[in-house]
C-alpha cells in the first residue's frame, strides 16, 4: 500500500512539473530612452495568456490576474541588461510555476519617485508586448526601448490647468514640488468680469486626477441654477491618494492646500473669499478627503459632500475591527476575510490583494492608507500596519491611526466642534458598495445620532461603490443642497 501510495505521489508530482514552463529567466535589456543613469528602478513583467492583439499590457488585470514578477534594481547603467528568475517577486505565482502556453509579455521599468501609478508616470520605460512560448521557450530576451510621455492637458477657454508651486512640500520633499489642479470655470465667467463665484472643490477617488475635469466639465457646469467655480484636485503622490491630510510619509498636504493652493486659486481667479462660499465634494478616497478636511477646517468651508467614503470608522475598516485584540486583517477566525465583491459575485479576499500590492510596490490603494495612517518607519518608509505573511494587526502602529478615525475624530471633539461644523457633514453609500463601506457609515450613524446633529448620513438601497457616484438623481441632490446653502448664506 505504501509503495502505491509512493508512487501516485510520484507520477502527479512529475504531471504538475509537465504542465509547468521550463523557463529559467527573463532578460531584459534597458537601452537608454527616458532616464539620466545611473538610476534605481523597480523592473515590472506582465503577462496575459489570452492573446486577442498585441496591445500593450501595463498594469494586470485587478479581478483575476495573470501572473506579474517585479524586481528592485540600484544604481542601472545605461545599456544594462536585467534579470528576472525565481527569486524575483511574483503574483500569483513565481516566475518557475506558469502553466504552460502562449502568452503576450511586456516589461516596464519604473523610475517615477514622484507619481503613484508606474504605468503612466512620464519617463518611465517599457518594451513592445512580444509573444512567448512557455511550453518550450526558456530564456526570453526582450528590450525596454520605448518611454511614456507626459500626459498633455488640452486647456479651453473655460477650463485651465493649475501648477502652484508649494513651498511647504518643496521643503519637506527637499525638491521643487508643485500641487496640480483643473479649474472649471462657469458659462457667464468672461461675460460678467465683475462677478465673484462659490466654489466647488472636487477630489476624486483612488486612480483619479485632474486630467479627468477635460472629459468630465459637462457635469460641473450643465443644469446648475447657481453658477459655481469647480477645482477638480489632483490628490496622488507615490505613495498613492494622500487625501489631502497631513501625515510624516506624505507631509503637509493639508496645510499647503489650505494656505497656499486655496488662496491662489482665490487670488487668481473671482471665487469668494468666504468660507460659505467654499464646499468640498468626493467619491470613495476623495469622499474621505473632503470629509477630513471639513471637520479639521470648519471654517474655512461651507460643506462636504462624500459619496461612499473609504471607511469612517475604524470598528469597521473593510468590515475589520482595527481596535481588536489580537486582530488579524486577513482572517476572521479561520475564515479568509473577503475585501471586495465585484460583478459576477467574484469575491477577493484581504491576503490576496495585500499579496498582489507586494509585488506591484508602493502607491496601491491598501498601500496608500498606510503611508497617511501610519507612522514612518527607520527605513524612510511607511510603517506596516500588518503582517505580510501572517495578517497580524500591529497594535502599536494602529495607535497613529486613530487620530485619523473619522467618527471618532467628531465625537471625541464635538463640544468645540458643533457650532463650526453642525449640519455641514453629507455622506452618501451604497448598500451594496464593493467594498463594504457602507457598514463603516452605519456604525458611523450610530455614534452620531446621539450626538443629535443635522448631519446627513444615508444608505441608499441598490447601490454599488461605482453607481452611486454615477447616479444622475444622486448628483442633482448633491448639486440642490450646495445650492440651498449658499442661499442660506448670502
Amino acid at each position: 500500500m505504501k509503495r502505491l501510495i509512493v508512487l501516485l505521489i510520484f507520477i502527479c508530482s512529475n504531471l504538475f512539473q509537465s504542465a509547468l514552463c521550463q523557463i529559467t529567466k527573463i532578460v531584459v535589456k534597458c537601452d537608454s530612452v527616458g532616464s539620466t543613469f545611473p538610476v534605481s528602478a523597480k523592473l515590472y513583467f506582465i503577462l496575459k495568456s489570452k492573446v486577442l492583439n498585441k496591445d500593450a499590457i501595463f498594469y494586470p488585470d485587478y479581478i483575476n490576474p495573470e501572473p506579474f514578477f517585479s524586481k528592485d534594481f540600484v544604481n542601472v547603467e545605461k545599456g544594462q541588461t536585467l534579470i528576472l528568475d525565481s527569486s524575483a517577486l511574483g503574483y500569483p505565482s513565481k516566475l518557475n510555476q506558469i502553466s504552460k502556453g502562449i502568452y503576450l509579455g511586456q516589461a516596464i521599468l519604473n523610475i517615477n519617485t514622484v507619481e503613484r501609478s508606474y504605468s503612466m508616470a512620464p519617463k518611465n520605460t517599457y518594451s513592445v508586448p512580444v509573444l512567448i512560448d512557455f511550453s518550450k521557450d526558456t530564456v526570453i530576451t526582450v528590450a525596454i526601448d520605448h518611454v511614456i510621455q507626459k500626459k498633455t492637458f488640452e486647456p479651453t477657454n473655460f477650463i485651465k490647468e493649475l501648477s502652484v508651486p508649494s513651498k511647504l512640500l518643496s521643503d519637506f520633499y527637499h525638491s521643487p514640488t508643485t500641487v496640480k489642479a483643473a479649474i472649471i470655470l462657469p458659462p457667464s465667467y468672461w461675460l460678467q468680469k465683475d462677478k465673484y463665484y462659490p466654489t466647488v472643490y472636487v477630489i476624486p477617488g483612488y486612480g483619479g486626477t485632474h486630467y479627468d475635469a477635460v472629459e468630465n466639465s459637462g457635469t460641473y457646469v450643465n443644469n446648475k441654477n447657481i453658477e459655481k467655480i469647480y477645482v477638480v484636485l489632483n490628490p496622488e503622490s507615490f505613495y498613492g491618494h494622500h487625501v489631502f491630510a497631513d501625515s510624516e510619509n506624505n507631509g503637509p498636504r493639508a496645510t499647503s492646500l489650505i494656505t497656499e493652493i486655496i488662496p491662489f486659486i482665490e487670488d487668481t481667479y473671482r471665487a469668494l473669499k468666504d468660507g460659505r462660499a467654499r464646499f468640498l465634494e468626493g467619491h470613495s478616497s476623495g469622499g474621505w478627503s473632503s470629509l477630513w478636511l471639513q471637520i479639521n477646517y470648519p471654517k474655512v468651508f461651507g460643506g462636504a459632500w462624500a459619496i461612499a467614503p473609504d471607511p469612517v470608522d475604524f470598528t469597521s475598516f473593510d468590515k475589520v475591527n482595527l481596535y481588536g485584540k489580537n486582530g488579524n486583517i486577513f482572517y476572521d477566525g479561520s475564515k479568509a476575510r473577503v475585501l471586495t465583491r465585484t460583478p459576477g459575485d467574484v469575491k477577493i479576499t484581504y491576503k490576496e490583494l495585500s499579496d498582489k500590492e507586494g509585488v506591484l510596490g508602493y502607491g496601491e490603494q491598501l498601500g496608500s492608507f498606510e503611508a497617511v495612517f501610519s507612522t514612518k518607519g527607520s527605513n524612510g518608509r511607511p510603517e506596516k500596519l500588518w503582517n505580510r505573511q501572517s495578517g497580524a494587526i500591529n497594535s502599536e502602529i494602529f495607535k497613529n491611526w486613530q487620530k485619523y478615525d473619522i467618527s471618532s475624530v467628531i465625537v471625541k471633539n464635538w463640544p468645540t466642534l458643533k457650532d463650526n461644523l453642525e449640519g455641514k457633514l453629507h455622506i452618501y453609500v451604497g448598500s451594496e458598495d464593493n467594498f463594504y463601506l457602507e457598514d463603516a457609515v452605519r456604525v458611523m450613524k450610530k455614534k452620531i445620532d446621539n450626538l443629535n446633529t443635522r448631519f446627513t448620513l444615508e444608505i441608499l438601497k441598490g447601490h454599488d461603490h461605482f453607481s452611486i457616484y454615477e447616479d444622475k438623481e444622486v448628483n442633482e441632490r448633491i448639486n440642490n443642497e450646495i445650492e440651498q446653502s449658499i442661499k442660506q448664506n448670502k
